[in-house]
């Protein structure tokens, strides 16, 4: 059974946080180079640690990185001996449920076939980069998101000369 340990919401405290993205980070390589950096959880609007039948298995939270866009970043990492089991698709689809007039963003690595087929099973697709797919979670709300320029403002916040992304149509 899957639940989440709500542990955040603007300035609670962090430590069952920290501790849980400790776990991830020597599980995961990519983890330690990519994902929970400090400065990052203070954009924070939510955040919870993932339970799988009383483990701690993950971690998820949603960013707002800059006020003036109306999306949410997504960040979900889980142990590797957790992947698979359908964990990350029942997370995404609880999220799904949080009342948010925002709209939520899930980043995935195009090299991650797993986070892309869990994602892609609950979101749509709406741009990618060379490296990164990015879908929108609440696929029935795409036509809000469109007339709101939400392409646009996904765009401008994540185009670098790095990374360049192209808009699904």
């Amino acid at each position: 059974m899957v639940s989440l340990r709500k542990i955040f919401e603007k300035g609670k405290n962090l430590d069952d946080y920290y501790k849980v993205c400790d776990m991830i980070k020597k599980d995961n390589e990519l983890a330690k180079i990519f994902l929970f950096k400090e400065e990052r959880i203070k954009y924070s609007s939510y955040a919870a640690i993932i339970e799988y039948n009383g483990e701690d298995v993950g971690f998820v939270s949603i960013l707002n990185e800059k006020a003036d866009y109306n999306f949410l970043t997504l960040d979900m990492g889980i142990l590797n001996e957790y992947r698979g089991k359908g964990i990350g698709k029942e997370v995404l689809e609880m999220i799904k449920k949080i009342p948010c007039e925002d709209f939520i963003i899930g980043e995935t690595r195009k090299s991650n076939i797993g986070a892309n087929k869990t994602t892609s099973s609950v979101g749509i697709l709406v741009a990618e980069s060379d490296e990164f797919n990015y879908y929108l979670l609440q696929k029935e709300r795409i036509e809000e998101f469109i007339e709101k320029d939400g392409l646009e403002k996904l765009a401008n916040h994540y185009n670098s000369s790095k990374n360049k992304l192209k808009i699904k149509e």
